[in-house]
């Protein structure tokens, strides 16, 4: 299972987020950033949740996981013992 990085800072008006503890900031495009968006920093998620999501934004199958790839390697999602942590 894996959360939202709580380190984060949305940046509405960018379609971003804010990682201040390591300087960076990830851009995302708009069916990404509203995904990322509807996760709750106190629900896990799992790959099978984070599917349905993408196929309601209309990500392909293999869009989803390289998108779900992509969050984890960049720290979007952490695995949930490290949510507060990271």
């Amino acid at each position: 299972m894996y959360q939202i990085n709580t380190n984060l800072i949305p940046r509405h008006n960018d379609r971003c987020f804010l990682d201040p503890i390591n300087f960076k900031i990830y851009k995302l495009n708009h069916s990404g950033y509203e995904i990322i968006s509807k996760l709750s920093p106190s629900d896990p998620v799992d790959l099978t949740a984070f599917q349905n999501m993408c196929s309601s934004e209309g990500f392909l199958d293999a869009e989803v996981e390289s998108f779900w790839t992509l969050c984890i390697d960049c720290k979007l999602l952490v695995p949930s013992e490290q949510a507060w942590k990271v």
